[in-house]
């Protein structure tokens, strides 16, 4: 997979933006820094894998429930690669999310949906519309550790009806995280 300059340019600025943040000290909001792999099922007879770094920020609502359990709202931001068909793109998301953190966050449970901008929406015979999308996704992250976590999620992108056409993309997205 080939990354060209748009990939490089999101995934320099989020590990610059959310690294500088840490390094300052001033903000203990960032929760998480990782990578994630995602595959697809056939799409008009292409297949397409995703590579991206991704990291969420707490936001200051949150909420105890019952018996332990934490809801609180975050801002998720992803930078990658989406290929397939012969073509590689830049794939960049950011927008809100809901985690449901287990008593001793052992387990974190999420859902969130993002405004997401590709390069180009034709991957050989699969053609998504356009380059704005929105991706939803839902997925548990699970700590391995005092600070690794894995992650499994499966999101959608659409258009949402923006453009013609509008075949949607499903992923299976498998990560691993560092958490602060």
């Amino acid at each position: 997979m080939a990354l060209n300059h748009q990939v490089i340019g999101s995934v320099f600025f989020i590990v610059l933006f959310t690294f500088a943040s840490l390094a300052s000290g001033a903000d203990q909001n960032w929760v998480e820094f990782g990578v994630r792999l995602g595959y697809s099922k056939d799409i008009r007879g292409e297949n397409l894998n995703q590579l991206e770094i991704a990291t969420a920020y707490r936001l200051p609502s949150a909420w105890m429930l019952d018996d332990g359990w934490v809801l609180e709202s975050r801002i998720n931001a992803s930078a990658g690669a989406l290929h397939g068909g012969g073509d590689t793109a830049a794939i960049v998301t950011m927008g809100p999310g809901l985690a449901w953190i287990s008593p001793g966050q052992q387990y974190t449970f999420e859902a969130g949906i993002s405004p997401t901008l590709i390069s180009k929406h034709e991957f050989g015979d699969a053609d998504f519309g356009g380059n704005f999308q929105f991706t939803s996704f839902v997925g548990v992250n699970a700590r391995l550790g005092e600070r690794i976590a894995a992650s499994v999620r499966v999101q959608h992108m659409s258009n949402a009806t923006i453009y013609s056409p509008n075949p949607g993309l499903d992923q299976m997205m498998l990560g691993i995280h560092y958490r602060f």
